[in-house]
C-alpha cells in the first residue's frame, strides 16, 4: 500500500531567482508613511517647450514643418496624407493649426508683441507694420526656407508680395503621387 505524499505549498512571496526563500518586505511605520506622503510636492504638468530657448522661433517653424514633409514623417502620418487633394496640395491652414506648430507660432507672436513694446518705449512712429502683417510675413519667409516642400500661392504674386495665408497650399517637393491616399 502506498502512502500519500504530502502537500508542501510554495512560499507566497520568494526573491527572484532564489527559491524557497520568502522575501519579506520592510514595514514602514505607518507615520513615517505619512509624513513622507504629505511633504511630496509633484509640480503641476506643463507642456515641455518644443524647442530650445535659445533656438530662433522662426528656424524651429522650418525645421518643423519641414518634417512634416520629411519621408519619415510622410510613411506614418495618415492624417497629413489624407487632408491631401488629389494633386498632393494641403492648405497651409492646415500645418499651422498642429498643435507643435501652434507652440512655436506662440513664441513668434511673443517676439514680435515684444519688439513691437520696445518700438513704442522708444517712440518711433515710423513703425507702420502692424504685427499680423509682421507674423504673415515671417509665416511666408519659413514655407520658403523649407527644403522639402513646394508652395502654391494660389494666385500670380504682385509687387507687394500680397498673399493671404488662406490661399496658400504645400505639397512634398518630389513624388507627391506616392503620398496620395487612394479614395474607397
Amino acid at each position: 500500500m502506498m502512502t500519500p505524499i504530502p502537500f508542501i505549498p510554495f512560499p507566497p512571496h520568494t526573491l527572484p531567482g532564489v527559491p524557497g526563500i520568502p522575501a519579506q518586505p520592510f514595514p514602514i511605520p505607518h507615520q513615517h508613511l505619512q509624513q513622507h506622503l504629505q511633504h511630496q510636492q509633484y509640480p503641476p504638468q506643463q507642456i515641455p517647450p518644443p524647442i530650445s530657448p535659445k533656438q530662433d522661433p522662426q528656424q524651429a517653424l522650418i525645421q518643423q514643418i519641414d518634417y512634416y514633409f520629411s519621408l519619415e514623417n510622410l510613411i506614418k502620418d495618415l492624417y497629413l496624407r489624407k487632408n491631401m487633394d488629389n494633386e498632393g496640395w494641403v492648405n497651409l491652414k492646415l500645418i499651422l493649426d498642429f498643435k507643435r506648430v501652434k507652440i512655436i507660432i506662440n513664441g513668434l507672436l511673443n517676439g514680435l508683441e515684444k519688439e513691437k513694446k520696445e518700438g513704442e518705449e522708444k517712440e518711433e512712429t515710423n513703425v507702420t507694420t502692424t504685427t499680423n502683417d509682421n507674423y504673415d510675413k515671417i509665416i511666408l519667409e519659413s514655407i520658403k526656407s523649407c527644403q522639402n516642400l513646394e508652395i502654391n500661392y494660389g494666385k500670380e504674386i504682385d509687387e507687394n508680395n500680397d498673399v493671404k495665408l488662406e490661399d496658400v497650399k504645400l505639397r512634398v517637393k518630389d513624388n507627391y503621387q506616392q503620398w496620395l491616399v487612394p479614395d474607397n
